[in-house]
């Protein structure tokens, strides 16, 4: 009775202390909300940072809704450092006072999302970014993407996947996806963008567009959502985007909700379609709907212009789904499903439904970026870039050089070259060439002109900008130019060679709007008495960059032209040309053009030391520059073969052996008789390869039948043994 009675006690008293828990801590877990405002006020926005505060404070948290702000300003501003502020109504709680912070530093934003977790659990989290944005632009622009720090000069970036990486780690950081991402920003409503958040937020709200000053009205979004605190995610969405559509009635604005948990869905549907139409990429219809999409200005609020990068998606979509409705209806009607919530004011938007997109009204915009495009998840996933690029139909982007690297020789005297794919938005095929026994015959450091015919007006020697110190070729900076730099004295090239040289660029490059305006540097190679031109170079480099080509034998003879029209001077404009060399090959054969793929076998090849070469083109037959060497030795001679193999009637028997062995040649059938030999007086050599054509008859001089035959190289201490096959 006794033990009955304890145990009823130990009872009673557990349900009691459980009782007491969960009336302790049920506060703590029903919170709906926490609201993570990140404000990156310094820069021009820092005044902007008081304005916004007192209009949340105008609301404040509740038990049900935590609003937590980590805000920086200018260096200059009353209060230069990063704080931590809870939003209480009529005040500004301070939490913590940081120091100065980098707000663009991810792990500073990771810190951030990481307190509110431990201090204000909820069972939804919202995220806003505050700062200025410029959708998905590389750094280096006037305006980042978003979050702006002056005092680090640093951003938060796009295009190297800084973005992406950042919501990655919220992700986990936080145990599971952001609920819902606010962009108080500009142009980050892109389906760029949305592709580089999905990682780590279900919905996210965004513009198309620009945002006024003023940003997001604060005030009657907080008073909604600590209001109805049981709002979902989408909801809350939605009356965010009401509110915005509210509070700005008359003004040019647009704002959309988009559920980023079917973005992967609508990649794939958008790779299909666009795969399916760059066969109709330049049709007139996708012409006429570029140029009358919705678009987006960049700059200020103004109407919009058909030459804006940015343009509504859906409504290209729309405009253009007569060439094949079938093909669009899966992404319209996903896109439908996804922008859940949109709402436009004023008359500058009409036709923005909510997800903006890249499309430059021009090649040489589009040309300009593309290479930073294609960071970008969406890039990568749907085949934009490529779309784009048909439709211009102006490809001149050369595709980049790429690096080889060779495995170790096998047994068999066979070996594996690799290379780096190389990436081109009309496709790569690669051209490999094997080089034996190559030195250097020609050298210029373009130090003086003893070398070269110069042109009147023209090249001269510079020391303003070089390679390697003190000075450089020069072609003058003006308009209306027509200058030359040729060699004076063809380079011998018995068996053909290698041209290299560093070039630094900066020429008129334009469009007009009906044409391209440029200033071109051609290369060019003469054949006899007759110069073309194979290659040219326009726009910008970013830095020093070698160029190299093969060279035909016999002769090289190269040169440059610069030529200029009568428009645009640039201050700092103009070629510098440094390092000339070539490079003089002992032999020379092309493995394999046209080549699709990134390895290539190579197998039984004498003994010597061998160089590849890698030159890649791409669809459009731009050819990138040639890649540096890759090497390996064979130390092993090579086994017997035929050339050709198998052989129809007669065949070159190509042997690999040292000078000293004076072998005899020996063909016998698989069981072992003897079909012909030939006497080491009987070969030919060419370079370190000997050969002896046999004819297909034995030595009684009747034709041999089909069939497997060995062949045997025997000379002094030397013994090689190879297979032949001859067919009928």
């Amino acid at each position: 009775m006794l033990r009955k009675a304890l145990l009823e006690a130990e009872r009673r008293l557990l349900k009691a202390v459980g009782i007491f828990i969960l009336i302790i801590i049920s506060p703590i877990m029903a919170r709906e909300w926490t609201i993570m405002v990140y404000m990156g006020g310094d820069n021009g926005m820092s005044d902007q940072v008081y304005a916004d505060l007192a209009e949340m404070t105008a609301v404040g948290s509740t038990p049900q809704v935590q609003i937590i702000a980590q805000v920086d300003n200018l260096p200059s501003d009353p209060n230069p450092t990063t704080r931590r502020y809870r939003i209480e109504q009529d005040t500004l709680k301070l939490i913590a006072d940081l120091g100065e912070k980098d707000m663009a530093d991810l792990a500073v934003l990771l810190d951030f999302i990481r307190y509110c977790r431990s201090n204000y659990p909820a069972e939804k989290y919202c995220l806003v970014l505050w700062d200025h944005g410029s959708g998905w632009y590389p750094k280096g622009l006037s305006q980042a993407s978003i979050i702006y720090d002056y005092t680090d000069s640093d951003s938060i970036s796009v295009t190297t996947g800084e973005l992406n990486l950042l919501f990655t780690e919220i992700r986990r950081t936080l145990g599971k996806k952001l609920n819902l991402l606010v962009f108080d920003a500009c142009l980050m409503g892109e389906v760029e963008i949305a592709y580089e958040v999905k990682e780590g937020a279900e919905i996210m709200v965004g513009s198309e567009g620009l945002i006024p000053f003023d940003g997001l009205p604060y005030e009657p979004i907080l008073t909604g959502i600590v209001t109805q605190p049981e709002l979902t995610p989408k909801e809350f969405a939605q009356t965010i985007v009401q509110n915005y559509a509210d509070y700005y009635n008359f003004v040019d604005v647009c704002l959309a909700a988009v559920d980023l948990t079917q973005l992967e869905n609508l990649g794939r549907e958008l790779k299909n379609l666009l795969e399916y139409l760059r066969g109709f990429a330049q049709d007139t219809i996708f012409v006429t709907g570029r140029n009358q999409v919705q678009t987006f200005p960049e700059d200020n609020i103004r109407p919009p212009r058909s030459t804006d990068e940015y343009i509504d998606l859906y409504d290209f979509l729309s405009q253009t789904k007569v060439i094949a409705p079938g093909q669009y209806e899966p992404v319209l009607s996903l896109l439908d499903s996804i922008i859940f919530a949109n709402q436009v004011s004023g008359t500058y938007y009409p036709q923005a439904f909510g997800l903006s997109v890249w499309f430059p009204d021009n090649y040489l915009r589009f040309k300009q970026r593309a290479l930073s495009y294609l960071g970008l998840g969406f890039a990568q996933k749907t085949g934009w870039l490529e779309f784009l690029n048909q439709y211009y139909s102006s490809d001149d982007i050369k595709p980049p050089m790429t690096h080889l690297r060779i495995s170790e020789v096998g047994s068999k005297n066979n070996f594996t070259v690799y290379w780096d794919a190389v990436y081109d938005f009309s496709g790569v095929t690669y051209e490999l060439t094997e080089v034996t026994g190559e030195s250097e015959v020609f050298s210029d450091l373009a130090n003086d002109t003893n070398n070269w015919h110069l042109s009147a007006s023209g090249f001269t020697i510079s020391t303003h900008r070089y390679f390697s110190s003190p000075s450089a070729f020069f072609s003058g900076n003006g308009n209306n130019l027509n200058c030359t730099l040729k060699l004076k004295r063809p380079v011998l090239i018995p068996h053909g060679g290698l041209l290299s040289f560093y070039l630094y660029y900066n020429t008129e490059e334009n469009w007009t709007g009906d044409r391209f305006k440029r200033d071109i540097l051609y290369l060019e190679i003469a054949t006899d008495s007759v110069w073309q031109t194979i290659d040219s170079f326009y726009g910008t480099s970013p830095n020093w960059t070698e160029c190299r080509y093969l060279l035909n034998p016999p002769l090289a003879r190269f040169g440059f032209s610069y030529r200029t029209d009568s428009s645009v001077y640039l201050p700092d404009g103009g070629v510098y040309i440094d390092n000339i060399k070539i490079i003089k090959f002992g032999n020379c054969r092309t493995i394999v053009t046209n080549y699709p793929d990134t390895s290539f076998n190579i197998f039984n090849v004498a003994r010597d030391t061998y160089r590849y070469l890698v030159t890649p083109t791409d669809g459009f037959g731009n050819k990138g520059v040639v890649s540096h060497f890759a090497s390996v030795l064979v130390k092993n001679y090579a086994e017997p073969y035929s050339k050709p193999n198998p052989f129809f009637t007669g065949c070159d028997i190509i042997c690999n052996f040292p000078d000293t062995a004076e072998p005899k040649v020996y063909i016998y059938t698989l069981s072992g008789e003897l079909v012909k030999d030939f006497k080491f007086e009987e070969l030919e050599r060419s370079d370190d390869i000997w050969r002896v054509w046999w004819d297909g008859k034995n030595w009684r001089g009747k034709e041999v039948g089909s069939g497997i035959y060995l062949v045997l190289v025997k000379g002094k201490k030397f013994l090689r043994l190879g297979k032949i096959a001859k067919v009928k």
